[in-house]
C-alpha cells in the first residue's frame, strides 16, 4: 500500500510537469513569428519547444499507467465512463463555452463557424481543446485495448508502436510535400485522432506491471538527450527545406516518438526522486496537478486576452507573458472550484 500511495504522488507530480509543458508550448508557439528565423533566441525557443514535447505522451501515459493499474482485474463499465463524465464534462462544456462566446464576440465574429456537434465532440472552439475529445476517444477503447494487451502482451505493443511509427511517418512526409495524400490530415486533426497517441497508453500498461532493473535505468538520461538532441536538430532543419515551423516542430515525427517514449521511461524509473524534494515545493506541484485540468481548460483564452496588451516579442516581456498566463490561470481556476463547491452538483462527487 505505501508504495501504491508513494507511486500515486510520484504521477501526480508527473502530470503537474505534462501541463506545464502543454502551456509552455503553447506560448512558446504563440512567439516564434516575433524572432527573426536562425537568431539565437529563435533557436532556443525551437530547442527548448522540442524539450517540452514529451508533454502530452506523458500525460496520456500517466491515464494508461493508471487505468491499467485500477482496472485491470476488474473493470465496471458503469463506474469507469460515470467517473470521467462527471468529472471532465461539466467543466469542459462550461469553459468551452466561455471561450466560444469571447472569441466570436469580441475577437472575430463567427470564426469559430463549425458545427455544434463539432463544436462539442471534436473540440473544435479552440486549438488545445481537441485533447478533451482525444482522451475520451481512448477511454471509449480502453476496453478493447485491455482485452488485446491481456491476450497478446508484447506481441500487441510492439505491434501499437511500428502502427504509430508508420502513421508518424505518412504525417512527416505529408507535411514535407513528399507525398500527396487523397486527404489533409492537419495538426489538429493529427492530435484529435487517437490513434495518434494510443502507443503511450499502452505503454502505461506495461511499465504499470514491469519494473525496470536499477542497473540499467541510468542509461535511459542519456539515450534521451541523446535523441532530443537529434530532434532539435530535424526540427532546424526541417525548417530549412519547409519554412513551416508548424510541420517541423510537432509532436508527430519519428524523432519525438523515440524522445518521448525515452523520456517517459527515464522520468519513471528516477520518480521516487520526486518526493524527495522540499515539501513547501511539493505541496505547490501536488496542489498545481490537483486543478491541471481546469488551468489546461483556460490556459488558452489567458493567451488569447493577454496578447492585446503584452507581446512576447522580447526575453523580458516572454518572462512576464509567461508569468502571467499560469498566475491568471490558477487563479480562474480556483475562483471556478469555489464557485462550483457552492453548487449542488458537485454532490455529484459523493458517489464517485
Amino acid at each position: 500500500m505505501a508504495f501504491k500511495q508513494q507511486r500515486l504522488l510520484q504521477l501526480d507530480v508527473l502530470r503537474c510537469a505534462s501541463i506545464i509543458g502543454v502551456i509552455l508550448i503553447h506560448i512558446i508557439g504563440s512567439s516564434f513569428h516575433f524572432w527573426n528565423e536562425g537568431s539565437t533566441v529563435w533557436t532556443v525557443l525551437i530547442s527548448i519547444d522540442q524539450l517540452l514535447r514529451f508533454s502530452v505522451p506523458l500525460f496520456v501515459f500517466i491515464s494508461g499507467y493508471t487505468l491499467y493499474s485500477k482496472y485491470a482485474q476488474d473493470f465496471k463499465y458503469r463506474e469507469f465512463y460515470w467517473r470521467r463524465v462527471v468529472r471532465v464534462i461539466p467543466w469542459y462544456l462550461v469553459w468551452s463555452l466561455i471561450i466560444y462566446i469571447y472569441i466570436n464576440f469580441t475577437v472575430i465574429p463567427g470564426f469559430v463557424n463549425y458545427p455544434t456537434w463539432k463544436l462539442i465532440l471534436l473540440g473544435k472552439v479552440d486549438y488545445h481543446l481537441y485533447f478533451v475529445s482525444m482522451i475520451f476517444q481512448l477511454y471509449l477503447v480502453f476496453p478493447v485495448l485491455l482485452w488485446l494487451y491481456k491476450k497478446f502482451r508484447a506481441s500487441f505493443v510492439i505491434s501499437v508502436f511500428i502502427f504509430e511509427a508508420i502513421l508518424y511517418l505518412i504525417f512527416s512526409l505529408d507535411g514535407q510535400k513528399t507525398i500527396h495524400l487523397p486527404w489533409r490530415f492537419y495538426e489538429q486533426q493529427q492530435y484529435l485522432f487517437f490513434g495518434t497517441w494510443v502507443f503511450y497508453f499502452v505503454l502505461g500498461f506495461v511499465l504499470s506491471e514491469k519494473r525496470i532493473s536499477s542497473s540499467k535505468k541510468f542509461v535511459f538520461p542519456f539515450i534521451t538527450l541523446a535523441i532530443l538532441a537529434y530532434s532539435v536538430y530535424n526540427s532546424l532543419h526541417l525548417i530549412s527545406q519547409t519554412a513551416d515551423t508548424n510541420v517541423a516542430t510537432r509532436s508527430t515525427r519519428i524523432p519525438l516518438l523515440l524522445y518521448s517514449t525515452s523520456f517517459i521511461i527515464s522520468a519513471l524509473v528516477y520518480s521516487d526522486l520526486l518526493v524527495k524534494m522540499k515539501k513547501v515545493i511539493l505541496r505547490i506541484l501536488l496542489y498545481f496537478a490537483k486543478i491541471s485540468f481546469l488551468v489546461y481548460l483556460i490556459h488558452a483564452l489567458m493567451i488569447r486576452i493577454l496578447g492585446n496588451f503584452i507581446l512576447p516579442n522580447s526575453v523580458l516581456n516572454l518572462i512576464i507573458f509567461t508569468a502571467l498566463v499560469f498566475s491568471l490561470s490558477i487563479f480562474l481556476a480556483q475562483l471556478s472550484l469555489s464557485a462550483a463547491s457552492k453548487i449542488p452538483f458537485q454532490k455529484l462527487k459523493s458517489i464517485l
